[in-house]
């Protein structure tokens, strides 16, 4: 099994980068991004991965029964409580109340986002191992690969903008269809990908944010 760091530590490391959290935040909100999903596209390219559509499609149902179920209203919660405080309609020991249940919210938020990404984990875990064969089945299910053939930084780009479209596909294919978002949505793909392109692909650190815009908006 190829040895990861874990998607958590890689997660909040990522997702601490000023330009990652801006770009995060903006594709949430305008472009309805599901983002603990966005980060874990984000480690299996750091991580060189190889995934199929099977696994796509897994990734994006974990995710989306947690979002529909637990996150989402959580963050509704969150965010109508923080309308709330900025109106100043309620004396300083109300608001007070209100803000500290609001924090408290805003950490059962997080804890199911962390939640999200161990569940996401353990499936590219065990998609990771080999899976035996049934009587019933002679064939040998897909597995995650990893590939370290990287000639040129084009071409890890290119990976990179693979696994985001198989994992986040109605991103990717709503990109040429909105020409209103469209560029800021490509702004903040191009500044997540720069953030996670590895030293140690040839020429890579000579690709501009310009070249990689360039490549995503093909």
């Amino acid at each position: 099994m190829a040895q990861m760091i874990s998607l958590w530590t890689f997660a909040c490391k990522l997702y601490n980068e000023p330009a990652v959290k801006n770009a995060c935040l903006q594709l949430q909100d305008d472009n309805d991004v599901n983002v603990p999903l966005l980060l874990t596209a984000c480690w299996l390219i750091a991580s060189s991965a190889v995934i199929s559509s099977v696994h796509a499609t897994q990734l994006q149902a974990i995710a989306s029964d947690w979002n529909d179920g637990c996150i989402q209203s959580l963050r509704a919660l969150r965010q109508s409580m923080k309308a709330r405080l900025s109106s100043q309609e309620s004396n300083d020991d109300d608001m007070a109340a209100w803000a500290l249940v609001r924090e408290q919210v805003k950490a059962v938020e997080l804890l199911a986002e962390q939640q999200l990404l161990q569940q996401m984990e353990c499936y590219v875990q065990q998609q990771m191992l080999p899976i035996s064969k049934t009587e019933s089945d002679n064939s040998q299910s897909e597995v995650i690969t990893f590939t370290s053939t990287f000639d040129n930084g084009v071409q890890w780009v290119d990976h990179a903008f693979t696994v985001l479209a198989q994992c986040l596909p109605a991103l990717i294919g709503a990109l040429p269809q909105l020409p209103s978002k469209s560029p800021q949505a490509r702004s903040a793909i191009a500044d997540i990908i720069l953030s996670i392109m590895p030293v140690g692909v040839p020429a890579a650190s000579q690709m501009s944010y310009d070249d990689v815009l360039e490549r995503i908006s093909r």
